[in-house]
């Protein structure tokens, strides 16, 4: 019998955001769909690798500090056409699925992304709007070429998809504390590798003329 094209093709990408719940409850939604899974989390999760393990997912560890980077790193070590990049504390429901495994059964030649636009559950409450950070990155359903050159933003087209991805944020005032320090890292950490460069390139300048 031969398998589903989804089965062949679609692979998710799944960046920890720290809760080991969310990630067993996020794994739990994906593991009888989706044939490939990598989790991509820092060292030192201990935890996190033993869920991963109970589900018999695949593990990337490393060091990047954001979610966009643990995507582009996850994605170096999957060959799928089809990737859902995803974070550990959101979960797809049924019409979502649904319209994500009929995309996958359709061909494609071109770069093409399906953002998926979340629902939020803050402080234990679903918002009737969303509430992220301005330079946060969507969770997304995308199609690569076997080369996975990066596409070209303005070739790239983007459609929508029906269906509700469900995102959790944080459940009390504590996790949100935790979540503006670790974000206020992330920051200073790209400020500082930002300062770093132009000083390179300054000192090459100099060097030059």
């Amino acid at each position: 019998v031969n398998e589903p094209i989804s089965k062949k093709y679609l692979s998710a990408v799944i960046s920890f955001e720290d809760s080991t719940e969310k990630l067993s409850s996020c794994l739990q939604a994906l593991v009888n769909w989706v044939p490939k899974i990598i989790v991509v989390l820092p060292d030192g999760e201990d935890i996190a690798k033993q869920i991963i393990d109970e589900f018999r997912v695949s593990v990337c560890v490393n060091r990047a500090s954001t979610t966009q980077t643990r995507w582009e790193q996850g994605l170096s070590q999957i060959n799928s056409h089809w990737v859902l990049f995803m974070r550990s504390n959101e979960i797809i429901t049924g019409k979502l699925r649904k319209e994500i495994t009929d995309k996958v059964k359709s061909q494609e030649n071109h770069f093409i992304r399906y953002p998926l636009s979340p629902t939020i559950v803050f402080l234990k409450k679903q918002l009737k709007y969303p509430l992220d950070w301005h330079d946060s990155q969507p969770s997304y359903l995308t199609y690569l070429s076997q080369e996975k050159i990066t596409p070209d933003p303005l070739k790239e087209k983007h459609e929508k998809l029906d269906g509700q991805l469900i995102r959790y944020g944080e459940s009390t005032l504590l996790e949100c504390t935790k979540t503006i320090i670790k974000k206020s890292e992330e920051r200073a950490h790209r400020l500082a590798q930002n300062v770093k460069s132009t000083k390179i390139y300054f000192l090459l300048i100099r060097g030059v003329f």
